[in-house]
């Protein structure tokens, strides 16, 4: 009984999330793979500042997202991510599968309290699999907002979405918007969104400065 007590405590001790001492925690040169899920309400009116949706077709699409996250000791970051993607059915809009290739350039930033946080203004990709698979279609996702986390000792990163969109100086939001266009350059559609995401990062060599 007595070696089961210290067993249950070892693993008990192994899960305390602890941060890295603030003194370290200023930027981070290292290599992550990560994975995640997102998911997203569309209105091809777009929304209301109360974030409800106006007049229009609404749906939720869901996505399975994983990759790998490069931060360097700048300040800068970039990730590559592929992902698969549901659309919901709704009574305006039918459901549809499809997966997709993304990149980005992002920046983070590491408080005093040892909250991390990562933004960047926009990402892009292309079609893998889908109705748009092949098409030469371009995909430019802007104004997603910020992920915020902490890192724990061992080097792993758990990031959310922590707010629904980006705010003005006003306090007004700022909605995110998914954008296509044709191998032409001209525009498909642009469809604003609201969104959720959680990353969990694994380092491959974690290191701090």
């Amino acid at each position: 009984m007595k070696s089961k007590k210290l067993l249950l405590f070892a693993v008990a001790a192994a899960f305390v999330v602890a941060t890295v001492p603030v003194a370290a925690q200023r930027h981070i040169n290292e290599t992550f793979a990560f994975t995640g899920e997102t998911s997203c309400l569309f209105s091809t009116g777009g929304f209301n500042n109360d974030l409800t949706p106006k007049a229009g077709a609404v749906w939720v699409q869901s996505f399975t997202d994983g990759g790998t996250f490069v931060f360097h000791r700048d300040g800068s970051a970039t990730f590559q991510s592929t992902e698969v993607a549901i659309a919901h059915p709704s009574a305006s809009h039918a459901p549809s599968a499809s997966s997709e290739a993304f990149s980005g350039s992002e920046t983070y930033t590491i408080a005093k309290d040892g909250t991390l946080t990562v933004e960047g203004a926009s990402f892009n990709g292309t079609f893998l699999a889908g109705s748009e698979a092949g098409s030469g279609d371009t995909i430019t996702v802007a104004n997603p907002p910020p992920l915020t986390g902490r890192i724990a000792v061992n080097g792993t990163i758990v990031l959310t979405s922590e707010a629904p969109t980006l705010l003005d100086s006003s306090g007004v939001p700022i909605f995110e918007t998914l954008t296509v266009k044709n191998s032409s350059g001209a525009t498909v559609f642009i469809f604003p969104r609201i969104c959720h995401r959680t990353r969990v990062l694994v380092a491959e060599g974690f290191v701090l400065f």
